[in-house]
């Protein structure tokens, strides 16, 4: 398992990372303030090494558990687990941040939009994810309503804690919901700048695909020695970097080209690609104003699926080759 947005990383567990949990969790690093809000009415115990290594081993390289990273560092935990049992058809999902100073970073928040697209993707026949907190914990609450979850029940006064009863307060989101709710968010070309520079950096495609797209350091070069005509941008989901794109204008042909357009390796094949370049060409058609009714593209022979997508949005193969020896795509409008 490895999932990726901006500077959030999610892992599968493996053996060498058990003492660095452990060391936040309940060990030398470990504030402890977290057991406070993550269900404090079960008086879970403060582990031991080796208690925390008998238990925690169980998730070694377990689907429904990750350790989320922010910037490298390991900060929090992700996972599932099965409400009703064998039968494998409810699925709730729980998430800790285990040092207070890292609650107000956005972290849960990414975090959790990772977890559930995954979840959704590993087990294609479950039609709900949802999580239970309790009406103490006033963050994982705005949390689900951030994600636009529906708060599905609220069950008074079972949570006792500190000589207080709480409520239970379960939130859940259905399959299509979560597709409806990531389809209708807006997409958003942002210029690459100081702020976003690091995050577009660490963008990657699949394996197999790394032959067909210039990687990211390299287009950039591209853009700087060309920077009076050529420009790069992220291609953001709402306030998530998704992707990269890059234009040219040619002078020598007077139109502008797209020279490098990619969605990240987690995004792929969720229509993303399709709206981020329909996107992009209404903005070049912008720029175009009164110059030409046309821009262009170049494309690999050997990429039948690309050629496919581009020629979905409008792009017409000239069969005619560039310098490179690639295919010259192009897109005319009225």
């Amino acid at each position: 398992m490895y999932l990726k947005s901006g500077k959030i990383e999610i892992k599968g567990l493996t053996e060498n990372q058990l003492k660095e949990l452990y060391d936040i969790s309940f060990g030398s690093k470990a504030d402890l303030e977290w057991m406070k809000w993550n269900g404090p009415y079960f008086n879970d115990p403060i582990l031991n090494w080796e208690e925390f290594k008998n238990h925690f081993s169980k998730r070694i390289d377990d689907d429904n558990f990750g350790l989320i990273y922010y910037d490298e560092k390991l900060v929090a935990t992700v996972s599932a687990y099965w409400e009703d049992g064998n039968l494998r058809k409810w699925l709730e999902f729980g998430l800790v941040i285990y040092n207070q100073d890292d609650w107000s970073k956005g972290i849960g928040r990414a975090s959790l939009t990772l977890w559930i697209e995954y979840l959704f993707d590993l087990y294609p026949e479950l039609e709900r994810l949802g999580f239970t907190t309790w009406s103490g914990n006033k963050g994982m609450i705005r949390l689900g309503q951030k994600l636009s979850m529906t708060q599905e029940a609220k069950i008074r006064k079972v949570r006792f804690y500190q000589n207080k009863y709480y409520d239970s307060i379960k939130f859940g989101i259905l399959r299509s919901e979560w597709r409806y709710l990531n389809s209708s968010r807006d997409i958003e070309l942002v210029e690459v700048n100081n702020s976003n520079i690091d995050d577009i950096l660490e963008l990657t495609v699949k394996e197999e695909q790394k032959n067909f797209v210039a990687d990211v350091p390299r287009s950039l070069a591209y853009i700087y020695a060309n920077k009076e005509e050529a420009r790069a941008f992220g291609i953001y989901l709402g306030q998530e970097l998704i992707g990269y794109v890059s234009i040219n204008y040619d002078v020598e042909l007077k139109m502008y080209s797209i020279w490098h357009f990619f969605i990240d390796r987690n995004f792929q094949g969720k229509g993303y690609g399709k709206r981020a370049l329909q996107e992009l060409i209404s903005y070049i058609k912008i720029l175009s104003a009164n110059l030409t009714n046309k821009m262009y593209l170049t494309v690999e022979e050997e990429n039948v699926a690309a050629i496919g997508f581009y020629e979905s949005l409008g792009f017409v193969n000239t069969y005619e080759r560039d310098d490179e020896d690639e295919f010259i795509m192009i897109h005319e409008w009225e």
